[in-house]
C-alpha cells in the first residue's frame, strides 16, 4: 500500500541545520539565547518531588483551560477566545484544516512562512501568492479582490523581519472578506501587536508562541485567539490531549512571569540594534528588524552583493561553526542571510568571523 498520491508529492518543510555535537553557535533557527523563567524549572521541579504522580498516570488537561485562562487574562480577554496547541505550528495547521479545502483557498506573502504551502497541500487547498519585493510594499489591491477563504500575515514578517503596523493590519481586516490570519510568533519583539484589534474585527485570528520570547522551544506551545466562533471551529479538530501536563505548567508559569519576559525582551532587542548598527558601518543593507534576527544582505570587498556573496559568507560562518539561515528556494531574496539574535558574547564572535572573512577575501 502507498500513501496517497499528493502526500507523496510532498517536500516537507525543513528546518535549520540541526548540529548533533557541542561548539556550534546555533543562530538559524531563532532560538532565545536566555533560559525560560526560572520559576518554570522550579514549578516543575516541585511537582517531580511529590510523592503523587498522576501527572504521569492520567491523562492531561484536555482543554488546557488554566492555560488558556492565563492567555486570556494576559490579554483581556474571555478563555473562550483562546485555543492552545502544541506549538503556533498545530494553530495554523488546525485553521488550515478547519478554513480550507479543494475549493476554499487561501492566500499569502511571499516570503513568508515555508509551512504554509506545505499544510495548504496536505489540505489539497488552492493559494494564491502576493510577492514582496525589496520595497515590501503590500498589494492592498490583490488582497481586496482575492476570494481566498483565508489571509495568512506573518508579522514580524518572516525572513525579513518586517512588522506590519496595527493600521495596515486594520486595512487588511476591513477589505479582506475571509479570515485574517496574523501569525505573531515573533510579536512580542514588536512595538506592535494586532492583539490589541481583536475586539474591533471578527474576522481576525492571532496565532502565538512561547517558543521565541518566552524560551520555551522545547515544551512547544503555541495559541490562537480571536473570535469565539472561530475559535469553537478550531477546537472541533484540535487532537483531544494536544498538550501534556508539563507543557501546560510550564507555560502558565512562563506567562504569569511578564517581568522575566520584559527584561529578556529588551535584552534581546539591544543587541538587535548591535547587529544592525555592525551591519551599517559596514554599509550592508537589512532590513530594520521587529524579530529576534536580522535579515542581512553581504557584500564582499568590491562592494559587491549577490548570492554568490551570501552563499560564500553563509559557508565561511559554517567553517567557524556558526550557524545562520539561507533561503536558497527564495527568488528575490537570495542574496540575504538571517541571523538569529543571541548574547552580547556571542554576537562579538560573529562580528570577529565577519571581518575576518572580509579579510580573507583581501588576501
Amino acid at each position: 500500500m502507498n500513501c496517497l498520491a499528493h502526500i507523496g508529492s510532498l517536500n516537507p518543510y525543513q528546518p535549520g541545520f540541526q548540529p548533533k555535537e557541542d561548539g556550534w553557535l546555533k543562530l538559524n533557527t531563532n532560538e532565545n539565547p536566555y533560559p525560560c523563567s526560572p520559576k518554570v524549572p522550579s514549578a516543575i521541579s516541585a511537582l517531580l518531588k511529590k510523592e503523587d504522580s498522576n501527572f504521569f498516570r492520567l491523562y492531561p488537561d484536555p482543554h488546557s483551560f488554566s492555560l488558556r485562562e492565563a492567555i486570556a487574562n494576559c490579554y483581556n480577554l474571555k478563555p473562550t477566545q483562546v485555543i492552545a496547541g502544541n506549538g503556533s505550528d498545530d494553530i495554523l495547521n488546525l485553521v488550515i484544516r478547519s478554513f480550507t479545502d479543494c475549493t476554499s483557498s487561501a492566500i499569502f506573502l511571499d516570503p513568508s512562512y515555508s509551512l504554509y504551502p506545505i499544510l495548504l497541500s496536505i489540505q489539497k487547498a488552492p493559494w494564491e501568492i502576493i510577492p514582496l519585493h525589496r520595497n515590501l510594499e503590500i498589494d492592498f489591491a490583490k488582497i481586496h479582490s482575492s476570494k481566498a477563504n483565508i489571509l495568512l500575515l506573518t508579522s514580524p514578517n518572516a525572513p525579513t523581519g518586517l512588522g506590519f503596523s496595527n493600521k495596515i493590519i486594520s486595512k487588511i481586516a476591513k477589505d479582506f472578506s475571509g479570515l485574517l490570519v496574523v501569525d505573531e510568533a515573533y510579536g512580542e519583539f514588536s512595538e506592535e501587536s494586532a492583539t490589541t484589534l481583536i475586539p474591533l474585527y471578527d474576522n481576525l485570528l492571532v496565532t502565538r508562541s512561547f517558543s521565541k520570547s518566552y524560551s520555551l522551544a522545547g515544551m512547544r506551545v503555541g495559541y490562537g485567539m480571536g473570535n469565539e466562533r472561530w475559535i469553537a471551529c478550531l477546537d472541533k479538530v484540535r487532537d483531544s490531549y494536544n498538550l501534556d501536563f508539563f507543557a501546560q505548567v510550564a507555560a502558565i508559569t512562563a506567562i504569569n512571569d511578564q517581568s522575566y519576559l520584559i527584561d529578556t525582551v529588551k535584552k534581546i532587542k539591544f543587541t538587535r540594534n548591535r547587529v544592525e548598527s555592525f551591519f551599517s558601518k559596514l554599509g550592508w543593507f537589512y532590513y530594520p528588524s521587529k524579530a529576534n534576527f536580522v535579515f542581512f544582505e553581504p557584500k564582499n570587498i568590491e562592494g559587491q552583493s549577490g548570492a554568490k556573496q551570501a552563499i560564500n559568507l553563509y559557508h565561511f560562518y559554517k567553517s567557524k561553526r556558526i550557524l545562520v539561515r539561507y533561503f536558497r528556494e527564495s527568488e528575490h531574496f537570495a542574496s540575504f542571510l538571517r541571523i538569529s539574535i543571541g548574547t552580547d558574547e556571542q554576537m562579538e564572535k560573529v562580528f570577529e568571523t565577519t571581518e575576518l572573512w572580509l579579510n580573507e577575501l583581501q588576501k
